[in-house]
C-alpha cells in the first residue's frame, strides 16, 4: 500500500467529511515527529506488525511540505482491529530514521475520517 501524504491547508479546504466505509473505523495517530516521512511512519507500523491492519493512511504536511503536521489519520480495515492497532501502538516512541523525539504516540478514534476528492477512487 502507498501512504498519503496531504497538504494541511489546500486539502483540507477541498476536503469533505464523509462516512467510514462499512466495518471500518478511522483513528488518529498524535505525536508523530515532524521530520517523520509517511514512508517512515508506514514502516514503523510494519515493524509493529500493523501492516494488514489498515487501508489508508495519511500524513498531513505543512504548507512548504517540508515537516508533518505530528499527526495521521488511518482508517483500519475493520472496527475489531483497533483495541490490537492501538495496544501495540500507544506510547510508541518514533525514536528511528534519525529522529530524537521522545513523546510517546497517543491513538484516538476518529469520528470521520477526512479525504480530499482527489484522493477517492
Amino acid at each position: 500500500m502507498q501512504p498519503c501524504v496531504l497538504k494541511s491547508r489546500e486539502s483540507l479546504d477541498s476536503a469533505k467529511v464523509n462516512d467510514i466505509e462499512d466495518g471500518a473505523q478511522s483513528l488518529v495517530i498524535r505525536n508523530i515527529p515532524y521530520q517523520y516521512t509517511a514512508a517512515q511512519l508506514e514502516d514503523d507500523l510494519a515493524e509493529l506488525g500493523l501492516e494488514n491492519h489498515y487501508s489508508r493512511l495519511y500524513l498531513f504536511l505543512n504548507r512548504k511540505q517540508t515537516l508533518n503536521l505530528g499527526y495521521a489519520l488511518v482508517t483500519l480495515k475493520s472496527t475489531d482491529r483497533f483495541e490490537s492497532f492501538k495496544q501495540r501502538l500507544q506510547r510508541y516512541k518514533f525514536n528511528k530514521h534519525g529522529s530524537r523525539f521522545c513523546k510517546g504516540a497517543t491513538v484516538t478514534l476518529s469520528h470521520s475520517c477526512i479525504i480530499p476528492d482527489e484522493l477517492k477512487r
